[in-house]
C-alpha cells in the first residue's frame, strides 16, 4: 500500500490491529486475515494487498462493519428462540466458519437445481422431437404421452412379476389383466416385440441410436439426428457429475472416524469408481448404472441419518454393496489396462428411453447434491471444532447442531415419520392450489417486488447495468450463468419440502441375489404426486411472474454491476493472475500465453459476477426452499401452520439489514454511503405510494405494493385498540392467532367449520356467547350468512382466483361495471373511505397556505351534503303512530290484543299490512321489531307475516 497519505496509513493500521489484537477473532477466523480482506473488499471495492488507496471515509466505514463482526463474535449463539425463528443465514452470522458452511449450502443446492433444471429441458425437448417425428413418420397411431405411460406400465408390470418370482410368491395376477404364468411369457407378450408394435416404434429406433449412434448414417435413421444431439450433448455432463460425486463419497466415507467398521464398504466403492469408465463399452446407456443410487443412498441412511454406528449391523449393506457393484460390472465391462472387456449385451431393459432419461438426470443430481452437502458438513464441523470458544460461551456446539439439523433438512432426514410427511405435502399442496393457484392478484402482487431493484441499486444502477448488457455477448453469458445458479423457479414455490430427496428403497431379488431398488409408488403417494403436478401447473402465473420478471431482472442488474466493477478492479485481476492464473508458457508463442490468461480472467470474472447475481435474486427475492427457512417452519406441522409466511419473515429481515447499517451511518454523519441511500429510497418508495399514490386515487396501492412487516403491525394495532367493526377487519374475520400464525389450512378448517356450526362448542351458544379463545382465533357466526355466502365461503376454500371471478368479477361485469373496475377488483385496488379522509385533510391544510390554498379546490365528495326534507309517507304515520301508542301506555296492553289491535288498525291508514307475498320489506321488519319492543313475545303468523 505505498504512497499513501499519513492519515490513511493510520487508520488503516490501527484497524488491522483491532483485528489481530481481538483474540476471540483470531480463535475463531484464524490468523490468516482472510475475514478482514473480505470486509476490506465489501466496503472499499478494492483487494487489500493489490488495489488502489481507500478513502478515510471508506475506512470509517470498515472500522463501523468490524466493530459489529466483532461484538457478535463475543456474544456467540442467539437463544432457543432466536434458533426457532431466525433465519438460518441471520442465526449463523455469529460465527464465520458455520456461516460458511451454510452458504456453501445454498450454493450445492443452487448447482444442483440449475444443473436438474436445464438437463429435464433437454428431456422435454427430446419428448416433443419424438413426437413430431412420430407424427412426420407415421410411426404411430396414437397420443405420445399415452404411449410413454403404457410403455412404462408395462416395464413395471415386468418387474413386479419377477420379483414375485424370485421371492417364491407364484405367478402374478391381476383382475384387469390375464394370469402370466412368469416373467418371461410376459416378456414375450408385452415387451420383446416393441418394433413390430405401431405405437411403440419410435421407441424402439430412439433406444437402438442412442444405445450405437453410428446407426445416424442410415437413412431410417436421419431424423433422429435431433434426438441424438440432445444425449451427446448431456451424456458428458451426467457421467462426470456421477464419477466426481462417487469419488468425493469415497473420500468422506474414508476420512470418518468410524470408517474401520465399513472399510469392505469402501473398497467396493473404490473398485466400482475405478472400473466405471464410459469408455468401457462402445455405446453407453445409463440403465446399466441406476442401481448404484438406491445402494448408496442405503450407505447414507444407515452412517449420517441414523448415527447409531455402533448398534448397526454392516452384513446386510456389505451383501447389497456386493451385489450391486457385481451388476453394474457385470453390466459395463472391467477395465484390464490392456484391453477393456466387453459388457455382455443386455437383453431386459426399459425402452422407455424419456422415463429412463428423466430418472437418470434426477438420480445423478440428486446424488451430486447429497454428496457436495454431505462433504461441506464434514468441513464445517471440523472447522467448528477447531475453534477455541470459551470466550463465546460454548457455542460452537449450538451452531454444529443447527447446520446437522440443516443438512438433515436437506437431505429429508429431518421427518422421520411417512405419515407426517405425506399429510404435510397434501395439505401445503392443496393450500397453494387453493390461495396461490391461478391466482392473478397474488402474481401482481409478485411482480411489484421487482421495486426492490431500485431501492437496492438506485436508477442510475439499473439504466447502466442495461446498457453494459446491450451486446449480445454478455447477454448470453447471463442466460447461461442464470441457468447454471439455478435461479428460476421451475418447481412449486412454498411446498413443504419435507420428503426425501431420494425415494425410499426396498429389497427385491433379480437372478438369485437380493439388491436394493427404489420402493414402488403406493397409491396414496401417486395421489400426492398427481396433486404437486396440479400445484406446478396452477401456480404457472407466479412462476411466470417470478422467473421471467423478478429474478432474472434482479440477476442481470447485480451481474452487471458486479462485472463492470471487478473489470475495473486492477488489484483483484492482480491477485487472481499472481495466485490462480499461473500458466506456464512452455512452447506457447506470448500472443497465445496471453490469450490463455485473459481466458481465465475473463472466467475469474464471471464467476465472482455471477455469483454475486445469484446472492442478490436471494436477498431481493428470497429462496423458498426448506432448509433456508427458520427453525419452526421445517417439520410438517411447521410447514403447514406457517405456510406462507415465509415472505413475512425474510422481508422483515430484508428492511432490518438495510435500515440498521444506513441508520448507522446516518447517525455518524455518512449521509452519502451506498446504505444510507439504499435507506432513503426504502423510505422513499411506501411514502410516495401510501402517502401520494394512494390519496391521489383514493385507492389503498398497498393492497397491491404491499409492506407487509408494516400491514401486520398496522393488523394487532387496529386489533388492540379498535372497535368491533375493526378488530374483525383487521385479520380477516379470523383473529390474530389464525389471521397470522395458523396458516391457511387451520383457517379454511375454522371456516368449514364455522358453515357446520361447530363453533357453537366455543360457547353457551343458547345464550350467543363466545369464549375469549374462540374470538381470539376468529370463529365467525354463519348463521345469518344467505346461501350463496356459504357457497363462496365453500368455492374460496377450494380456490380464491375462481370464487373471486364467479361471485365477484363476473356478476360486477354482467350487471355493467367497466373494465377499469373489474381490473381494480381484481388486483385488490379498489376506493376506499379511508383514503378519501386523508385526501380531504391534507388539501384542508393545503388550504390554509397563503395564494396557493385558493388555487386548490375542494372534491366533490369531502364538500358538505345539504339534506333534503323527508317526504312524509304512509308507513312514517304508522311508525308515528306506534310511537304515540307506546307514550300512551301501549306497553301496558296484552301484548296479543295490543297487536291484533294494530293488525286490525291497518285498513284505517291504507298502508300495505296485508299477508306479505315474496318475502320481508324492511317496512314490516321494522313494524315487528316495534311489536318486540312493545312487550310482544309470542310467534308471528307465517302466513301474514314471511
Amino acid at each position: 500500500m505505498a504512497c499513501e497519505p499519513k492519515d490513511v496509513s493510520k487508520k488503516l493500521n490501527e484497524l488491522v490491529d483491532d483485528y489481530f489484537n481481538h483474540p476471540p477473532t483470531t480463535k475463531i477466523v484464524g490468523k490468516d486475515g482472510h475475514a478482514f480482506k473480505k470486509m476490506y473488499r465489501a466496503v472499499t471495492g478494492q483487494d487489500f494487498d493489490y488495489g488502489d488507496m481507500p478513502s478515510l471515509k471508506q475506512l470509517s466505514r470498515l472500522d463501523r462493519r468490524l466493530k459489529v463482526f466483532q461484538k457478535r463474535l463475543i456474544k456467540g449463539a442467539p437463544g432457543k428462540i432466536a434458533e426457532l425463528f431466525y433465519l438460518p443465514e441471520e442465526f449463523l452470522k455469529g460465527n464465520p466458519d458455520a456461516r460458511k458452511t451454510f452458504d456453501s449450502f445454498v450454493i450445492n443446492h443452487n448447482h444442483y437445481r440449475g444443473t436438474k433444471d436445464r438437463l429435464l429441458r433437454s428431456v422435454v425437448k427430446m419428448t416433443d422431437q419424438m413426437r413430431n417425428i412420430s407424427k412426420e413418420l407415421s410411426l404411430s397411431d396414437g397420443n405420445h404421452n399415452k404411449a410413454v405411460k403404457e410403455l412404462q406400465r408395462r416395464y413395471d408390470d415386468y418387474k413386479s412379476i419377477k420379483t414375485k418370482e424370485a421371492e417364491g410368491d407364484g405367478p402374478y395376477t391381476d383382475s384387469k389383466r390375464d394370469v402370466y404364468a412368469s416373467a418371461e411369457e410376459y416378456w414375450a407378450d408385452n415387451l420383446r416385440d416393441l418394433g413390430m408394435k405401431e405405437q411403440f416404434k419410435i421407441f424402439e429406433m430412439a433406444d437402438r441410436l442412442l444405445r450405437n449412434p453410428k446407426l445416424i448414417g442410415n437413412k431410417e435413421y436421419a431424423p433422429l439426428k435431433p434426438i441424438l444431439d440432445e444425449w451427446l450433448d448431456m451424456r458428458p455432463v451426467l457421467f462426470n457429475e456421477m464419477k466426481s460425486a462417487l469419488g468425493k463419497y469415497i473420500d468422506i466415507l474414508a476420512s470418518d472416524s468410524n470408517a474401520s467398521q465399513y472399510k469392505g464398504i469402501i473398497e467396493r466403492l473404490q473398485f466400482l469408481d475405478k472400473n466405471l469408465e464410459p469408455g468401457n463399452e462402445k455405446n453407453y446407456f445409463p440403465t446399466k448404472v441406476l442401481s448404484i443410487f438406491p445402494t448408496i443412498k442405503k450407505i447414507q441412511d444407515v452412517i449420517y441419518h441414523d448415527k447409531d454406528i455402533e448398534g448397526a449391523s454392516f452384513q446386510d449393506l456389505n451383501n447389497h454393496v456386493n451385489n450391486m457393484v457385481d451388476n453394474v460390472i457385470q453390466r459395463v465391462g472391467v477395465i484390464d489396462h490392456l484391453k477393456p472387456k466387453e459388457a455382455p449385451v443386455e437383453k431386459r431393459y426399459n425402452k422407455n428411453i424419456i422415463g429412463v432419461l428423466d430418472s437418470y438426470i434426477n438420480e445423478v443430481t440428486r446424488f451430486n447434491y447429497m454428496v457436495n452437502t454431505t462433504g461441506n458438513l464434514v468441513k464445517g464441523i471440523k472447522n467448528l471444532r477447531g475453534q477455541n470458544d470459551g470466550e463465546i460461551n460454548n457455542s460452537t456446539r449450538v451452531y454444529m447442531d443447527y447446520l446437522e439439523d440443516t443438512h438433515a433438512t436437506m437431505l429429508g432426514y429431518n421427518v422421520k415419520s411417512p405419515t407426517f410427511r405425506a399429510l404435510a405435502r397434501g395439505i401445503t399442496s392443496w393450500q397453494f392450489i387453493s390461495k396461490l393457484g391461478l391466482n392473478l392478484r397474488s402474481a401482481a402482487r409478485n411482480a411489484t417486488q421487482s421495486l426492490q431493484n431500485w431501492v437496492y441499486f438506485g436508477m442510475r444502477g439499473i439504466t447502466d447495468s442495461s446498457k453494459y448488457l446491450g451486446d449480445k455477448r454478455m447477454s448470453d453469458i447471463v442466460k447461461t450463468e442464470m441457468e447454471r445458479h439455478g435461479v428460476y423457479f421451475e418447481e412449486v414455490r412454498e411446498l413443504s419440502g419435507v420428503d426425501g430427496i431420494f425415494p425410499d428403497t426396498e429389497v427385491s431379488k433379480f437372478d438369485g441375489k437380493e439388491v436394493l431398488t427404489w420402493k414402488t409408488d403406493s397409491m396414496g403417494q401417486k395421489l400426492l404426486s398427481g396433486l404437486e403436478k396440479v400445484a406446478l401447473k396452477t401456480g404457472k402465473p407466479m412462476r411466470w411472474v417470478e422467473n421471467k420478471f423478478n429474478r432474472t431482472v434482479t440477476f442481470k442488474i447485480a451481474f452487471a454491476k458486479m462485472h463492470e466493477q471487478l473489470n475495473k478492479n486492477r488489484g483483484d485481476v492482480t491477485r487472481f493472475i499472481q495466485q490462480h492464473g499461473g500458466v506456464k508458457k512452455g512452447a506457447m508463442s506470448e500472443t497465445k500465453y496471453g490469450d490463455e490468461i485473459a481466458k481465465r480472467v475473463d472466467r475469474h470474472i464471471i464467476n465472482k459476477a455471477s455469483r454475486f447475481a445469484a446472492e442478490m435474486v436471494k436477498t431481493l427475492h428470497y429462496e423458498y426452499s426448506a432448509f433456508a427457512k427458520p427453525k419452526v417452519m421445517r417439520t410438517p406441522g411447521g410447514a403447514v401452520a406457517t405456510q406462507f409466511m415465509t415472505y413475512s419473515f425474510n422481508f422483515f429481515n430484508y428492511q432490518k439489514n438495510i435500515i440498521k447499517p444506513g441508520m448507522s451511518d446516518l447517525v455518524k454523519a455518512d449521509w452519502s454511503s451506498e446504505s444510507s441511500f439504499r435507506m432513503y429510497r426504502l423510505g422513499m418508495l411506501y411514502s410516495f405510494i401510501t402517502g401520494i399514490l394512494s390519496a391521489a386515487f383514493n385507492t389503498d396501492f398497498g393492497n397491491l405494493i404491499q409492506n407487509d412487516t408494516v400491514d401486520r403491525a398496522n393488523q394487532y394495532v387496529a386489533w388492540a385498540t379498535g372497535d368491533e367493526e375493526e378488530k374483525k377487519k383487521a385479520f380477516f374475520g379470523k383473529g390474530p392467532l389464525i389471521g397470522t400464525a395458523g396458516g391457511p389450512f387451520i383457517s379454511d378448517m375454522v371456516t368449514i367449520g364455522n358453515l357446520a356450526g361447530i363453533y357453537d362448542l366455543l360457547g353457551d351458544f343458547d345464550q350467543g356467547d363466545r369464549t375469549w379463545l374462540g374470538y381470539l382465533a376468529g370463529y365467525q357466526d354463519y348463521a345469518d350468512s344467505r346461501d350463496n355466502d356459504k357457497i363462496f365461503e365453500i368455492v374460496r376454500t377450494l380456490n380464491s382466483q375462481v370464487a373471486r371471478t364467479a361471485f365477484v368479477t363476473i356478476p360486477r361485469a354482467y350487471n355493467g361495471a367497466g373494465f377499469g373496475t373489474l381490473v381494480g377488483l381484481e388486483s385488490g385496488l379498489y376506493p376506499t373511505r379511508e383514503q378519501k379522509e386523508k385526501k380531504a385533510k391534507a388539501i384542508k391544510l393545503a388550504q390554509k397556505i397563503p395564494v396557493l390554498g385558493k388555487a386548490i379546490p375542494t372534491p366533490a365528495y369531502a364538500k358538505p351534503k345539504t339534506k333534503k326534507k323527508k317526504k312524509v309517507t304512509k308507513q312514517d304515520r304508522v311508525m308515528t303512530a306506534l310511537a304515540a301508542l307506546g307514550k300512551t301506555g301501549g306497553s301496558t296492553i296484552g301484548s296479543n290484543e295490543w297487536l291484533n289491535n294494530l293488525i286490525m288498525s291497518q285498513k284505517s291508514y291504507g298502508s300495505s299490512l296485508q299477508p306479505l307475498k315474496g318475502g320481508m320489506s324492511r317496512y314490516n321488519k321494522r313494524l315487528i321489531a316495534a311489536a318486540r319492543k312493545q312487550g310482544y313475545t309470542g310467534e308471528f303468523d307465517q302466513g301474514t307475516w314471511t
